[in-house]
């Protein structure tokens, strides 16, 4: 776990940092450029920008922590620091399009949006991660003693968390063809509320309980004691283990015990083609964190193949084993 100094922290208190990353004019067209500047009160350790790779700041104050905005950078980009203040302008002709971000652990007291036009924002507020507008985020790491959101909304947005440990309860707000997975760990207490066609993985997560609001989602909820809430809509909860289950059903929601493998497979089908993107993307740097988190989803259909063949070979045996009279 990271933890800040006296300094860093008072900081923090007042720290707001926004940064854009661009990709090149062949995505619009021609003439339809923006002009986006992003500013950090404070100290850059350091800030590169490289034609199609990324755009990285680590300050000073947080000097364990390094911030990624990925894109194709376009060739005519301009860079400027003056006064410790970051400023990036794409010039006439480029445009602004979605935000990968990869960060290997996010501190206490940190808020991270992503708004898919090419900014990023990351705030010393609190453990708030948020992707809107086809943004997509992923956190190797995100510890604390205190709550913790999530929030991904739109068409291609996501959220994904390999490692999660917190003392808080986990907050989920997650709306529209938008994703949230978490690989891994434990909270206290798991809030979710989700409508859409939202999708949420905690397969590998653990919680004291759990309160789930859904609409047409598909959820994976974690293991915990207790699930309570409501499942509306065409959507389904998949409940793992033998918690005590308290849920309002209404139009053709179903509520599953089990079936996890066969959740968690049509997921990672569903996801398959975006992932080897954003694995491209991230190449550039270090790939660990993104590998825990994909890695997962792309061995689930092998196990969902397995448990069928081991289903089917059980039925034949049952039927044809004994051989004919």
């Amino acid at each position: 776990m990271v933890h800040t100094s006296t300094s860093g922290r008072r900081l923090a208190a007042a720290g707001l940092i926004a940064f854009a990353a661009f990709v090149g004019a062949a995505r619009c067209p021609a003439g339809s450029g923006e002009t986006v500047q992003g500013r950090h009160v404070g100290t850059f350790h350091s800030l590169s920008v490289s034609r199609g790779v990324y755009t990285e700041a680590k300050l000073d104050s947080w000097p364990e922590v390094n911030v990624f905005a990925y894109a194709n950078v376009a060739d005519n980009i301009l860079t400027e620091v003056l006064d410790g203040e970051l400023s990036v302008t794409a010039r006439e002709g480029t445009c602004v399009a979605e935000t990968t971000v990869q960060m290997s652990t996010l501190l206490p007291l940190t808020s991270v949006t992503a708004t898919g036009d090419g900014s990023l924002v990351v705030e010393a507020v609190r453990r708030d991660v948020r992707a809107i507008g086809g943004s997509r985020i992923l956190v190797g790491s995100l510890n604390g003693s205190v709550d913790a959101i999530l929030r991904a909304s739109g068409h291609g947005s996501s959220v994904r968390v390999g490692q999660l440990t917190l003392d808080g309860a986990l907050r989920l707000l997650v709306e529209g063809e938008a994703d949230v997975s978490v690989v891994e760990g434990h909270a206290s207490a798991v809030h979710i509320l989700a409508n859409g066609s939202a999708s949420v993985d905690l397969s590998g997560l653990v919680a004291e309980r759990v309160q789930v609001v859904a609409d047409g989602a598909s959820i994976v909820l974690p293991s915990a004691a207790v699930v309570t809430g409501s499942c509306s809509g065409s959507g389904q909860l998949v409940v793992k283990g033998r918690p005590e289950v308290s849920v309002t059903k209404t139009g053709s929601c179903r509520v599953v015990r089990g079936g996890r493998r066969l959740a968690i497979a049509k997921r990672a089908n569903a996801t398959t083609a975006e992932t080897p993107a954003v694995t491209e993307v991230v190449t550039a740097m270090e790939t660990t964190a993104v590998e825990a988190m994909t890695a997962p989803s792309a061995a689930q259909p092998r196990g969902g193949v397995a448990l069928a063949l081991a289903a089917t070979a059980a039925c034949w045996l049952a039927c044809f084993g004994r051989g004919a009279p």
